[in-house]
């Protein structure tokens, strides 16, 4: 790897593992999504450390290019996330749903007592 790219993807890296601190820090990420992309951040630095481990690994798969095994592996990732979101996205829809089914029982119960335990006039 040249150098000049070695410096601007660690750079790259680094600067990522800062937004993740941060957005940690003020509470805009919850903590295991956090060590998720700390690994994440932490790997594309190892890559760019370590020149021969990214040609190693693509001769072990049997790729052509490099760079189509770190887009190989880039999909599947966000394939697991898409999965994993979608559980998540379809556990909050529950929760909501039956948020908004308690919700309208205690409405409901709360009209019957104002109605008959309301003033009299």
């Amino acid at each position: 790897m040249i150098l000049k790219h070695q410096i601007v993807t660690i750079g790259t890296s680094a600067l990522f593992l800062l937004l993740v601190l941060n957005l940690l820090r003020k509470n805009k990420m919850k903590e295991i999504y956090s060590i998720l992309w700390f690994v994440v951040g932490l790997i594309f630095i190892v890559i760019s450390l370590w020149e021969g481990l990214l040609t190693r690994l693509t001769e072990l798969i049997g790729a052509k290019y490099p760079a189509s095994v770190l887009f190989f592996f880039g999909l599947i990732f966000v394939l697991i996330l898409l999965v994993h979101f979608s559980v998540e996205i379809s556990t909050l829809r529950k929760h909501a749903k039956d948020l908004n089914q308690s919700l309208a029982i205690l409405n409901n119960e709360l009209a019957a007592l104002k109605k008959n335990f309301g003033p009299k006039a």
